[in-house]
């Protein structure tokens, strides 16, 4: 049986525009508009593991923003198990681990900052306790559901933004640095997790700065070069990378 298309994307573009004169003046200089992806093109099938590596203001971040439909894209489409990416139904079907924490409650406890997004998802009171008792457990957090978030660790709260994406059991996760300013022994355990996400058939498309977390979390790679995929394949070894982030092709 052939593979299932999940996540199509076609000749996407996006760029920023320029900011009005007077934010222009502002900032003591002009600037014009800038593009920020260029043409992109992929397929990712489902339950397939993606790896998505760039340098800063590669256009990874958008690119996000834009799969999860978040974001219009200038030119192109995404399409989510043959739905456009603007469309609720996409937006079930996909979860997101941001690495902002400003987007929790931090003087709720951990619990009631699950309670609160897992009923914007409109889960069943009894489901939505259970399935954060089952995904806390998972991540070894559970003793952590009556903290305040705001006294938790990094490496803690990376997570809760876990358990959080996972709240309304998506058939996809989108990822943007999982692991960033976690150490090692952290990051180890939350690779080990995510790969688990993998074995369950989820599908993964994570954004990352680190070819060794590319390497552990995946098998086939995308490298974004100002806006465009100058690869797509394989996880390139150090040197290839290099030469490949060097510049546009």
């Amino acid at each position: 049986m052939m593979p299932k298309r999940f996540l199509e994307v076609s000749r996407l573009r996006a760029s920023y525009p320029a900011p009005p004169p007077v934010i222009g003046w502002l900032m003591g200089k002009g600037r014009e508009s800038t593009s920020v992806l260029d043409g992109v093109d992929f397929v990712q099938q489902a339950g397939e593991s993606v790896s998505l590596l760039g340098r800063n203001g590669a256009g990874k971040s958008t690119l996000l923003k834009i799969l999860l439909g978040l974001l219009p894209p200038e030119g192109g489409t995404v399409l989510v198990d043959g739905v456009e990416a603007s469309s609720l139904e996409s937006r079930r079907r996909l979860g997101f681990v941001h690495p902002d924490e400003r987007s929790f409650y931090h003087r709720l406890n951990v619990r009631d900052n699950l309670r609160f997004f897992g009923g914007l998802w409109g889960i069943e009171r009894q489901r939505l306790e259970r399935r954060i008792d089952a995904l806390a457990a998972s991540l070894e957090c559970s003793r952590w559901l009556h903290r305040p978030f705001q006294v938790l660790s990094t490496g803690m709260r990376q997570k809760v933004a876990l358990v959080r994406a996972l709240l309304h059991d998506p058939e996809m996760v989108l990822m943007d640095e999982p692991t960033r300013s976690l150490d090692r022994i952290a990051a180890s355990q939350v690779h080990g997790f995510i790969r688990g996400l993998v074995e369950e058939g989820r599908g993964l498309f994570v954004a990352t700065h680190s070819l060794e977390e590319a390497s552990a979390l995946s098998d086939r790679c995308l490298v974004l070069c100002s806006g465009n995929l100058v690869h797509d394949g394989g996880i390139p070894d150090p040197e290839t990378l290099g030469r490949q982030l060097g510049g546009a092709p």
